[in-house]
């Protein structure tokens, strides 16, 4: 089984799980106070970048990851958090993830639903770390590491970001890189997926083959 298959199966069981939770529950209490909803994939502009079909996968990632940060920042007041989250749906790879959660969604809104509780989860993945969000676009690119390929299946990318743990003397080894998978949906990078690569804590120390893993990943 490839890493994509293994991605898109715990995925898919991701969901499973979350949609077994939800059908159990009254219709109007889906989601406590938050509208369920998701976004057309579209051009978005924000904090500086404007996410159109000429933008980078990591200018894509930077926006997502600028928003997580807005979002726990907003503490209870809850319009700001749901601003927040709008920006993180302009992101995503909307088409993608349902796509992922339709083989076990009935009906058009259980879809929705259970696309909206896997973005609802995207966030957290990264909360603990998210101190580092608050760097500017150029210190956070520079921790980013983009790989981009196209194919019969369309065009897939995967972006690397170093994150440093938010208590460096309690954890001195509690650095972590977490990983963005992106596909072209719409003609736009979108990001479909968020997880950490646990076989690194750092990939500018990542070898293949005695070369660094930037040079390594170049055509």
């Amino acid at each position: 089984m490839s890493i994509l298959q293994i991605r898109n199966w715990f995925f898919a069981v991701l969901l499973a799980t979350s949609f077994g939770t939800l059908a159990g529950c009254k219709e109007n209490a889906r989601l406590a106070d938050h509208e369920v909803r998701a976004r057309d994939v579209q051009t978005v502009e924000a904090y500086g970048r404007v996410l159109d079909q000429a933008a980078s996968p990591s200018d894509v990632v930077f926006v997502f990851v600028k928003a997580v940060l807005d979002d726990y920042d907003a503490g209870n007041d809850i319009a700001k958090r749901e601003q927040a989250f709008d920006t993180q749906l302009g992101t995503l790879a909307t088409e993608r993830i349902k796509k992922e959660v339709s083989r076990h969604a009935q009906t058009e809104q259980q879809i929705l639903d259970s696309f909206f509780i896997a973005a609802r989860r995207f966030a957290p993945v990264l909360g603990h770390y998210r101190d580092t969000f608050r760097e500017d676009h150029e210190s956070l690119t520079a921790r980013m590491l983009a790989g981009e390929k196209g194919g019969e299946d369309g065009s897939v990318a995967a972006v690397l970001m170093n994150l440093d743990h938010p208590d460096p003397e309690q954890r001195p080894q509690g650095n972590v890189v977490a990983r963005f998978d992106l596909i072209k949906e719409k003609g736009y990078w979108r990001i479909w997926w968020v997880s950490f690569d646990t076989s690194i804590r750092d990939w500018k120390q990542k070898q293949i083959n005695g070369r660094p893993l930037s040079d390594a990943i170049k055509p």
